[in-house]
């Protein structure tokens, strides 16, 4: 009898009705939902050629087979956009390692496809890698042209340092001469400019602003000499707080 189940019954392919009640032999065909079931009645423990364990096995087999069948058969009927799609997720399955490469999926109509398809694919990140190289390559080989030029070309320059005065190889010092500028004179028309060169200082405190003059050492000044003139700085600091403490005593 029908439970009123969603799916309903069918017994022997015919669904029975709510409520309705039936009489189930041996050989029956009882289906449920998606479950299929083979009615077996015997007295006792008696059994059938169907009930042997063998005769089972053998039908699972056979059922199998057919599904596999069925299966192929279907491959082999797609329309040829399907199967581009199939092979296309092939390719995907296979690149991923979801599927063996040299494993066949379908009829030979795939394989033409995917090697079509194989043919026209380019790898243009591959291309562009080797765009980018040349490009690099080529950047390379322009810098070193370009040093190799700069130092030939321009070695007359030399390093000027505000110890000691540059000589007639400086190319500014080429360049005031021409303009009537003569060693040991002063700048300007007049000549009366400044003559000596513009001393750079660096401030002992970073905090300092511009204008600070105080507590200034040499740009060229050695490691040791600026330990010194920071240790001295410091010593000077102290004593003028000392002092100023003292007068505000005194007052």
């Amino acid at each position: 009898m029908d439970k009123k189940g969603l799916n309903g019954t069918f017994l022997n392919g015919n669904k029975l009705e709510r409520g309705e009640k039936k009489v189930i032999k041996h050989g029956d065909v009882l289906r449920i939902g998606a479950n299929k079931l083979l009615i077996h009645i015997h007295p006792g423990r008696e059994t059938c050629g169907q009930c042997d364990s063998s005769e089972i096995k053998a039908a699972i087999e056979s059922g199998a087979v057919s599904a596999t069948a069925s299966a192929s058969a279907e491959k082999q009927s797609l329309s040829p956009k399907d199967a581009s799609i199939t092979v296309k997720n092939d390719v995907v399955k296979a690149k991923y390692g979801f599927r063996k490469k040299n494993r066949r999926s379908g009829p030979r109509q795939r394989t033409d496809t995917l090697s079509n398809d194989q043919s026209q694919y380019q790898d243009r990140a591959a291309i562009r890698r080797a765009r980018d190289k040349a490009t690099s390559a080529n950047a390379q080989a322009i810098g070193a042209t370009a040093a190799a030029q700069a130092g030939s070309g321009f070695s007359s320059t030399g390093g000027a340092s505000v110890l000691t005065p540059i000589d007639e190889s400086n190319v500014g010092a080429r360049l005031l001469s021409k303009m009537g500028w003569n060693k040991g004179e002063g700048l300007g028309r007049e000549k009366g400019g400044i003559a000596e060169p513009i001393s750079a200082s660096m401030r002992l405190d970073h905090r300092a602003g511009l204008g600070f003059g105080a507590n200034a050492v040499p740009i060229d000044s050695t490691p040791s000499e600026l330990r010194q003139a920071r240790a001295l700085s410091v010593t000077q600091e102290r004593y003028r707080q000392i002092e100023e403490r003292e007068r505000r005593g005194q007052a």
